[in-house]
C-alpha cells in the first residue's frame, strides 16, 4: 500500500524491515556456516602440515639408509676386488706349482 504521493505507508516500511531482518538472519547463518568451514579447513591444513613433516622425516630417513647402503656397496666392491685378485694369484700359484712339479718329474725321469 502506498499513499497518494507514492510514499510507502508505515506498514510497507514494517514489512520491508521484516524482510530485511529475515535476510540478515539468513546472512548471519551463512556467515556462521562459512566460519565453521574455514575452521575445518584450518584443521585440515594443520593435519596436512603434520603429514608433510612426517613425509620429510621419512625422506630424510630413506636418504640416510641409502647413504648407508652406498657405503656397504663400496665396501663389498672393495672386498670383491680383493677376492678376485687373491683368486688370480692362487690360480697362478697352482699353475706354477703344477708346472714346476711337471718339470721336476720330467727332469728326474730324464736323469735316471
Amino acid at each position: 500500500m502506498t499513499t497518494h504521493a507514492n510514499e510507502p505507508t508505515l506498514r510497507d516500511i514494517a514489512d520491508k524491515l521484516d524482510r530485511l531482518d529475515t535476510d540478515l538472519g539468513s546472512l548471519k547463518g551463512e556467515v556462521t556456516n562459512l566460519k565453521g568451514e574455514v575452521t575445518n579447513l584450518k584443521g585440515e591444513v594443520t593435519n596436512l602440515k603434520g603429514e608433510v613433516t612426517n613425509l620429510k622425516d621419512n625422506v630424510t630417513h630413506l636418504q640416510e639408509n641409502f647413504l648407508h647402503l652406498q657405503e656397504n656397496v663400496t665396501q663389498f666392491n672393495d672386498k670383491f676386488t680383493t677376492y678376485q685378485k687373491a683368486t688370480q694369484w692362487v690360480v697362478q700359484l697352482a699353475f706354477a706349482l703344477i708346472a714346476s712339479a711337471t718339470v721336476t718329474v720330467v727332469i728326474s725321469s730324464v736323469f735316471r
